[in-house]
């Protein structure tokens, strides 16, 4: 058992053994009572590695996967949910080490949580994290998360690849049209500068001025769609490139049970 200072005074936490999943519940009692659900997970950047994050849910079980359930944590006798993200190698203050989920904290009533409840629950989630972080067997949990979540990621990366290589694909299909245009339209406006450099005259000066509707304001307009598809391209590229290393990492251990 170990000790959780709060807003509403002390709260004591309770871990038990690993489950099979690999999550550690802790018991809370004290200024708030019920359940925090800790697990090891992928890192939401690299997906391939299980050694940086950790997903802290309010409740007995994970929030991401089920339902918030009982015994959810309560405050002055009102139930909340919500989870938390950690990032371990991240520095202790760091604001971006610890991250509430998008939907924050909120009571049974889908309601925001208030604030000083939001304080006292961070705190708690926050305790409950760090010890996670300390268990001798880490290692092992980290294993764990890896075996039970690579076949859905798998699976993810199964649909997500081939979208994001027909994305590249438009995106470079489209840049070398833009491209092939921008190439036509300035080869008009240098015909343009050469009939003007042959003949001056006020008809010519208008088909090299930029307006709205002009050649020269065209193939700016061009190249402006040029770099950004060529931008996408490069994005597409780069994620088609993290997403199918990750692929090779994830298949290449086999996911097989560990027992902690």
């Amino acid at each position: 058992m170990f000790v959780i200072p709060t807003v509403f005074g002390p709260v004591a936490a309770t871990a038990t053994e690993p489950i099979h999943s690999g999550a550690v519940l802790y018991t809370l009692t004290g200024a708030v009572r019920g359940t925090v659900h800790v697990w090891a997970t992928h890192d939401p950047h690299h997906w391939d590695d299980f050694t940086t994050t950790l997903r802290i849910t309010l409740g007995s079980a994970d929030a991401i996967a089920d339902m918030p359930t009982e015994p959810l944590p309560r405050v002055r006798q009102r139930a909340y949910t919500g989870n938390m993200r950690c990032l371990l190698n991240e520095p202790v203050n760091a604001p971006w080490k610890w991250e509430v989920g998008p939907s924050g904290l909120r009571n049974a009533d889908d309601r925001e949580a208030p604030p000083r409840a939001t304080e006292c629950l961070t705190a708690v989630m926050r305790g409950c994290g760090a010890h996670f972080a300390a268990l001798p067997e880490l290692s092992a949990l980290q294993e764990v998360a890896r075996v039970r979540e690579t076949p859905s990621l798998l699976r993810y990366l199964a649909w997500s690849i081939p979208l994001r290589e027909r994305e590249l694909s438009r995106a470079e299909r489209m840049a070398q049209r833009y491209r092939q245009e921008a190439q036509a339209v300035n080869g008009l406006w240098w015909l343009g500068a050469r009939w003007f450099q042959d003949r001056p005259g006020l008809v010519q000066l208008l088909l090299l001025a930029s307006y709205p509707g002009s050649l020269a304001y065209r193939a700016a307009l061009l190249r402006r769609w040029v770099e950004a598809y060529e931008d996408e391209a490069r994005y597409c590229r780069g994620s088609l490139s993290r997403l199918r290393a990750e692929r090779e990492t994830l298949s290449a251990r086999p996911a097989h049970s560990v027992t902690v």
